[in-house]
């Protein structure tokens, strides 16, 4: 079944929580396993009743297989859950399980966030990509 998770649901919340923790027993090599805990705790604390925080899923036998999840600009400010202040939103990360078959280019979870986001008028995204941990001069690799 593929669906926006419903921060209104314990069910929900729970199978998100227990995807990303899964995530982090082996965390994807570009990132680190502090940064992600961070990171899965920020989204977390973020997705809640009344707030612009959407993960698209797709769920097999009450388990997450694959997310995209999106959140406003401005909500990575620490301004207020409701406050679109910039018509601009991000694409946070995205995860297809490991062995999953699905081509991870297929991004049909993906529109169901972008959806959202186009109800609310915002057809500009950013996707937060992992900077390589081998570059040490961040202007000459820009």
């Amino acid at each position: 079944m593929k669906r926006l998770l419903n921060p209104t649901n314990k069910k929900d919340i729970k199978m998100f929580r227990e995807c990303l923790d899964g995530i982090l027993v082996s965390p994807p090599s570009t990132y680190t396993q502090e940064g992600l805990q961070k990171t899965f705790d920020w989204y977390m604390e973020k997705f809640v009743p009344g707030s612009h925080f959407y993960v698209g899923a797709e769920i097999i036998k009450n388990k997450i297989i694959r997310f995209h999840l999106g959140y406003p600009l401005s909500m990575t400010w620490g301004r207020d859950r409701t406050a679109l202040t910039l018509p601009i939103w991000v694409v946070g990360f995205i995860y297809n399980s490991p062995g999953s078959s699905i081509d991870p280019r297929r991004h049909d979870v993906g529109y169901l966030v972008t959806d959202k986001f186009a109800e609310l008028e915002m057809y500009t995204m950013y996707s937060i990509l992992p900077f390589p941990a081998k570059i040490k001069d961040v202007a000459k690799y820009s």
